[in-house]
């Protein structure tokens, strides 16, 4: 049997990328780079939020999730690449996950369907679940109704945000209050029976605009090319902001949101057992239609998000902002099957049920200043975080170990066996406690005070930034200290050269039974050396960097030990080196392409457990990878207010879809996709209304995404759009 059965299908890439130019280059006149637009201003203070006065199109220039506060990302000695609410809208990009494909250094790890419910991305190789949302950790499931802007800030970040990975963190910037009252409702239909509509509301609720609302919402039902799949989401996002005086506004917010899944325990692909070989099962015996699921299984996973912030100008040079944020999230799942196979097609029955319950609430302190020093400009920032997280597991399992008969198995290369045996399930409340197992509870308490500062010297066309943070996890009496370091020069107005140090840590949780202790935390260092341009009146917009990330102090499960050797092993030292480039390119007023390239050599260079297969790629890292994707829209003339685009994706293989274990020769071939997009707009009186289309995988390439799971096929999105 071939170990890997699927490859990318023959093809021309050279005729898709001249397909690409042909769609988005034809010959035009110069035209001026395109202006900023004019909006409203919500009611905040703008050294603690980001606006939308702070993009164009495809562009945006201001980031909060590297420094916490709204600063220039030139200024910043960090890769920051950030996509806009115009960029999700032209992809049709309905989860975060949707929105990072054409940008260097990021992949998807986890979807929101997996374990307790919240999302994990691979940056530069490493597994992140730092996900934030206006700069205050929220790992939970999202939904771009609500999304300004989607921030990716590259390597460690324990300076500002504590327990951090090494890899970099994604922040999400959401919509805020507005002056100026406005409505848009989106009413979507897709491939599966994907139908969804949403809405988004703002403006003042007093006549003097002191006081703004937003209401954001949404409901979506969808099938997948997965048997038995229906999906079923709601999300509903209300939040009130009041500028109280000059100096002082409060904001309060509000997130309700529940996913449920029928039949779709999202299992991975199938794997085949032979001996102590595994293979993925061919595609010849589901072609993309297979599952390894029942139409049994569901998921019923329920959040909260409750946020209450102060922002206080206290003098004209010192700024405040206290924060506080309570995040729950509650998973109920069922699953049906295990995800192995034999070799005759036949798949054992383990049906499970695991609930999780997971609470967390932030508290940040903010202090900002701003002022200057002689022909210096200083701006420092200091704070403190206190973080509390209470976990609970509850698994209960069915069968004759468990004081059960076991299920019928199900023999997938059987097709007279009946529905009734193949997706058999037991009653809920047969399943039995596994006993001293339930519950199993963790609780974390963490404080941190952190100070940056950056001193501006020459005109501010030297920057240079330090800072340092204190941790003390009070629940695992570990204390750290983390540093950062970093430098801006602006050799020219429009071209900066930079550089930065930065480490993180994340606590392990396994005890050494040597010593009786956790073993120490894992630590990260990550360094880049880059430059950032602004270019031609910012008609070419981008940055470039070399950087070296690494952890260590890695624990690994010694499955292979003999008696009286110890059960972990802290061994592992993971490692990524490589170069980076995003950028965004306007030849003219109605173009814009976003484009990227990455090369990662990303190994394992240490493990006792596996000694023999180091060093190794780490799993979901592709050593050359690129995103492309652009549009035109006529501004001018009968075809005004048309505009149409195409995407294009390529990953280099083989690409690692486990870690270094049993599976490490389960690989991804090299892969390419392609996006299509075309919109029409017209304003009718006070009404401007969108129709859109978008193809997306539009060659239908069989690839997998993440650790076993296939990605969409061939799917399309039709759009409706009313605006007022």
């Amino acid at each position: 049997m071939n170990p890997n059965p699927f490859r990318s299908r023959p093809h021309s890439r050279g005729f898709r990328l001249a397909l690409f130019a042909a769609i988005l280059l034809p010959p035009l006149p110069a035209q001026p780079a395109p202006k900023e637009d004019q909006k409203d201003e919500p009611l905040l203070l703008s050294e603690f939020k980001v606006s939308s006065e702070n993009r164009s199109g495809y562009y945006a220039t201001n980031s909060m999730g590297a420094s916490r506060t709204n600063t220039p990302i030139q200024d910043l000695p960090l890769s920051i690449q950030i996509i806009t609410d115009e960029l999700i809208r032209d992809m049709a990009a309905l989860r975060v996950e949707d929105s990072l494909r054409y940008f260097s250094g990021v992949n998807l790890q986890n979807r929101n369907d997996t374990e307790d419910g919240g999302e994990s991305y691979n940056i530069r190789g490493f597994r992140s679940r730092m996900l934030l949302r206006n700069g205050i950790p929220f790992n939970a499931f999202t939904d771009t109704v609500n999304i300004l802007q989607i921030e990716v800030v590259k390597g460690p970040s324990s300076v500002l945000y504590g327990v951090s990975d090494p890899g970099g963190l994604i922040n999400i910037v959401t919509k805020r209050p507005m002056t100026k009252p406005s409505q848009q409702v989106d009413l979507q239909f897709g491939t599966w029976d994907m139908h969804r509509a949403s809405f988004d509301t703002t403006g003042p609720v007093t006549a003097d605009k002191r006081l703004a609302y937003r209401l954001t919402g949404v409901y979506e039902e969808a099938g997948s090319f997965r048997r038995f799949v229906r999906d079923q989401r709601r999300v509903i996002d209300g939040a009130l902001s009041f500028q109280v005086n000059s100096r002082n506004r409060v904001g309060v917010e509000y997130l309700y949101a529940n996913q449920k899944d029928d039949g779709s325990s999202r299992r991975s692909y199938p794997l085949v057992r032979a001996g102590t070989a595994r293979y993925f099962a061919p595609l010849a015996w589901f072609g993309l239609g297979f599952t390894s699921a029942t139409p049994h299984d569901f998921q019923n996973l329920k959040q909260q998000f409750a946020e209450t912030v102060w922002e206080s100008s206290l003098t004209e040079k010192i700024k405040l902002r206290l924060a506080y944020a309570w995040t729950e999230r509650d998973n109920d799942k069922f699953s049906n099957a295990q995800g192995t196979i034999t070799a005759a097609g036949v798949m054992a029955k383990l049906p499970q049920r695991e609930q999780y319950v997971f609470n967390q609430d932030n508290l940040y302190l903010d202090v900002l200043s701003k002022y200057e020093l002689g022909a210096t400009s200083q701006t420092t920032l200091v704070g403190a975080q206190c973080r509390n997280e209470k976990f609970k597991f509850y698994n209960a399992l069915w069968g004759a170990q468990f004081g059960g008969p076991n299920g019928p198995p199900v023999r997938y290369l059987d097709p007279n066996q009946p529905d009734g045996e193949k997706y058999f399930m037991p009653p809920l409340a047969q399943m039995i406690n596994i006993p001293g197992f339930n519950p199993q509870t963790s609780t974390t308490r963490t404080q941190g005070v952190f100070a940056t500062h950056q001193i501006g010297l020459f005109s501010n066309r030297l920057l240079l930034t330090g800072g340092a943070r204190y941790e003390d996890l009070k629940t695992r009496q570990i204390t750290k200290t983390t540093p950062q370091i970093g430098a801006v020069y602006k050799v020219t107005p429009t071209i900066s050269l930079f550089t930065s140090y930065n480490e993180s840590f994340v606590p392990n949780t396994q005890i050494n039974l040597a010593t009786n202790k956790v073993y120490d935390p894992e630590e990260g260092t990550g360094a880049d050396v880059g430059v950032k341009f602004e270019l031609f009146n910012r008609r070419l917009v981008g940055t470039a960097t070399f950087f070296e990330v690494e952890k260590t102090n890695v624990v690994n499960f010694n499955s292979r030990r003999d008696p009286g050797e110890p059960e972990y092993l802290l061994s592992g030292r993971l490692r990524t080196r490589g170069f980076e480039f995003d950028g965004v390119v306007s030849p003219t007023a109605q173009m814009q392409i976003v484009l990227s390239y990455a090369y990662h050599d990303a190994k394992e260079l240490a493990n006792e457990q596996f000694p023999d297969f180091v060093p190794y790629q780490l799993d979901n890292s592709s050593r050359n990878s690129a995103g492309l994707w652009g549009k035109y829209h006529v501004d001018q003339g009968p075809l005004k207010g048309l505009a149409f685009g195409a995407g294009y994706q390529y990953r280099h293989g083989p690409i690692n879809l486990f870690p270094n274990g049993a599976n490490r020769s389960l690989t991804q071939a090299s892969y390419d996709r392609w996006d299509f997009y075309a919109r029409y707009s017209w304003r009718l009186r006070k009404v401007t209304t969108t129709v859109s289309f978008n193809l997306k995988n539009a060659f239908d390439e069989h690839y997998m995404n993440k650790t076993g799971w296939w990605a969409d096929p061939r799917n399309s999105t039709l759009g409706l759009t009313f605006e007022y």
